[in-house]
């Protein structure tokens, strides 16, 4: 006996099926989807610009350890692309009760390292400031416990730097500062800190000083140029040189830093030549300089002693 033969055609599948969303267009229409992104963008922008930056920086900063500086700003916002913005930046230390101000900047850009940030790591920062009618820009990369980074100045006006304007009772210092220096910390420890660069003085000078109640003849240079070096507690300067028409000039030795700052200790050797175009000023002062008998003008005079109380001979 034969059954009959049955045939069933089953639905042809396309290799790439597709994914068709018109069904939406019954629930909700374009013009909702758009408005629900818009709202979601706004709400975002609004997140991040209400977001209480100044207490998450202060934080922070709560947990870097510099003793013994401390560390302020007035106020921090969140400026996009330049990171964070700091206002009012203040290093400063207490010596003999007194509160010092070592660095003031009045704005200061820190950008953390993004691709960092991505992986939930704090590798590296970026940052640029104004202050002292001058900029630092710089940049620091982490590597275990310690990290290395440069900072690099453009035109400090000296004569806007409160510590170094408080060692004068009357008077102007001139002078705009810029530099560059490379700085590592192989480890926790910052007495193992190292720093080196060289340093930029454009016209620095004395104006109608007036140090201890004695007036200090008028100076005024063309440039100092030099390299330092700071190896643990120890500061290098190699042979910093000053050039200028009345009188050129140069400095080497060495500063054990020391706190307080003024009990560092003082290992310099200074060297002043005059010219025919010194002033009788000048030439006067220079033979007040305590010297061996039968020394020439020009012979090299030591500083000892500590930075508070320096000894000359």
């Amino acid at each position: 006996m034969r059954l009959p033969r049955i045939r069933l055609r089953l639905p042809r599948l396309s290799a790439r099926p597709r994914i068709s969303f018109e069904w939406l267009g019954g629930l909700v229409s374009r013009t909702v989807l758009l408005y629900a992104g818009f709202t979601l963008v706004v709400f975002l922008v609004g997140l991040i610009v209400n977001f209480p930056h100044d207490i998450v920086v202060r934080r922070v900063m709560s947990n870097v350890d510099l003793s013994p500086l401390q560390v302020d700003f007035k106020s921090a916002r969140f400026a996009w692309h330049h990171g964070y913005e700091l206002r009012g930046v203040r290093v400063s230390q207490t010596v003999a009760g007194e509160d010092v101000s070592w660095l003031e900047c009045s704005t200061l850009d820190v950008l953390p390292e993004l691709k960092g940030l991505m992986r939930g790591q704090f590798t590296g920062v970026s940052w640029q400031g104004e202050l002292y009618g001058g900029t630092v820009t710089g940049q620091w990369t982490m590597a275990g416990a310690g990290g290395s980074g440069q900072v690099e100045l453009s035109k400090l006006e000296l004569g806007r730097y409160r510590p170094l304007m408080s060692q004068i009772d009357e008077g102007q210092i001139t002078g705009q500062v810029s530099g560059n220096f490379t700085v590592q910390v192989p480890s926790a420890d910052r007495r193992a800190t190292q720093v080196s660069g060289e340093i930029l003085v454009n016209r620095p000078g004395l104006l109608g000083g007036k140090i201890k109640g004695f007036k200090i003849p008028d100076l005024q240079f063309a440039q100092a140029k030099g390299k330092l070096s700071v190896k643990g507690d120890r500061l290098e300067i190699q042979e910093f040189r000053l050039v200028g028409d009345q009188l050129n000039g140069s400095l080497s030795g060495s500063i054990v830093l020391r706190d307080p700052a003024a009990s560092s200790q003082l290992n310099l050797r200074v060297t002043l030549e005059p010219s025919a175009a010194t002033p009788d000023a000048i030439k006067g002062a220079l033979l007040l300089i305590p010297r061996a008998p039968g020394a020439r003008p020009d012979a090299p005079i030591t500083i000892s002693g500590t930075l508070g109380a320096p000894q000359i001979r």
